[in-house]
C-alpha cells in the first residue's frame, strides 16, 4: 500500500471471511520468498507468491488468501485466509484465472468453503 493513496474503501477481513468455526484456525501467517504481484485483502495467489493464471487453478495447487495489502517484493509476510472458514466469493481477487476454477481450487480439501449469500437481509413484510 502507498502511504497518501486515496482509497474509497478499504477492504477488511470480515469482507473476505464471512463465517468462521474459530477465530484460532480462521487467520495464519504467511511468508513468501518473491511476491511476484501486490496483492489485496481477497487475493487469491499461488503459494509461491506468483499470480493466478489460467490452468494453474487444479485442485491440490497450493494458494493463498491474502487478508493485507502487501505490495510485491522479497520475504514478505502478511496475514492470510486459513481453515474453517466460509470465504465470500465477490470478495476474491485473482486475474487470468476463471471463477469456477478458482473456487473449484480453494474449496477442493474442505477446509475452506464459498457462501452463496453475499449479504444478509431483513425481511420487511
Amino acid at each position: 500500500m502507498k502511504i497518501g493513496q486515496v482509497y474509497t474503501s478499504l477492504k477488511t477481513d470480515t469482507d473476505i471471511i464471512a463465517l468462521s468455526a474459530s477465530d484460532t484456525f480462521a487467520i495464519k501467517k504467511a511468508q513468501v520468498a518473491n511476491l511476484a504481484i501486490n496483492i489485496e485483502p481477497g487475493s487469491v495467489i499461488l503459494a509461491d507468491g506468483s499470480a493466478l493464471v489460467a490452468g494453474s487453478a487444479a485442485a491440490g495447487t497450493p494458494f493463498l488468501i491474502s487478508l493485507d495489502y502487501v505490495e510485491a517484493g522479497a520475504n514478505k509476510t502478511f496475514r492470510a485466509v486459513d481453515r474453517l472458514v466460509v470465504v465470500n466469493p465477490d470478495s476474491l481477487v485473482y486475474s487470468g484465472a476463471d471463477r469456477d476454477g478458482v473456487i473449484a481450487l480453494i474449496t477442493a480439501d474442505g477446509n475452506i468453503r464459498v457462501t452463496t449469500q453475499t449479504h444478509v437481509s431483513i425481511p420487511t413484510t
